[in-house]
């Protein structure tokens, strides 16, 4: 198998003194720490790392992570996994791929709120090579149709990732608006980039390696999937 992992480090057009406290300001000293904390992982796990920085065909950098369908360069790779540049793993964090390509499902990601278990967070997904395949040509016609939406990419993939395929992965893996809590990484999805504090983040991830580091494969293996029951609400 030939796996990557993804990255997009390029700052948004808004990204100006006025929205400096916006939860979606690009901060550089988080987006560089979580950088290394991502290839730092890539190497362990033994897995390809990319990291884009430039513009492509997309109107804003959250599009950029389409590449993934578009660009052929990613056609060699079995299972890709997209994260966030304000997303970090630590050194107990297992190998995510080990553990989806014994299931049968195409796309892993996490429920974006606790009240809707039918809409995920994009921040944090990994994706086969079959579905990538398959939507390739559905990605490109909702960013020509729907690119103002409002969440941008988010809304897109909710809208063509069949939810038959869809492993819902718990919070362990991608928090979303929790901190604390998320055993494997830490998103601060949500938070306002400007109160990234690296000393205090640093003692968080510390605290998250020590948990990790007393389970053993079989508890972390059991805290991997969304436990709590898929409702019936959906955004779309």
């Amino acid at each position: 198998m030939k796996n990557l992992i993804i990255q997009v480090n390029i700052p948004s057009p808004n990204n100006n003194a006025e929205n400096v406290k916006k939860m979606f300001h690009y901060n550089r000293m988080m987006y560089e720490m979580s950088i290394e904390s991502v290839k730092d992982y890539s190497k362990r796990i033994g897995v390809d790392y990319e990291l884009i920085t430039e513009m492509s065909i997309y109107s804003h950098p959250a599009y950029e992570r389409f590449q993934i369908f578009d660009n052929q360069k990613y056609d060699v790779y079995d299972n890709i996994l997209y994260v966030d540049c304000d997303f970090f793993f630590h050194r107990q964090t297992p190998n995510f791929f080990e553990w989806a390509q014994q299931h049968q499902e195409t796309f892993f990601a996490t429920p974006d709120t606790l009240k809707n278990y039918n809409y995920f967070n994009s921040g944090f997904f990994m994706i086969k090579k079959g579905l990538r395949q398959r939507v390739k040509g559905l990605i490109i016609e909702r960013y020509r149709s729907d690119r103002e939406t409002l969440v941008k990419d988010q809304d897109i993939l909710n809208r063509i990732i069949p939810s038959s395929e869809w492993c819902r992965i718990s919070r362990d893996w991608n928090g979303v608006m929790s901190i604390y809590k998320p055993k494997f990484g830490l998103h601060y999805v949500g938070m306002k980039k400007d109160q990234f504090d690296p000393k205090k983040h640093i003692e968080i991830m510390k605290e998250k390696e020590r948990i990790c580091s007393r389970l053993t494969s079989a508890e972390k293996e059991a805290m991997y999937i969304q436990k709590r029951p898929i409702v019936a609400n959906s955004l779309f």
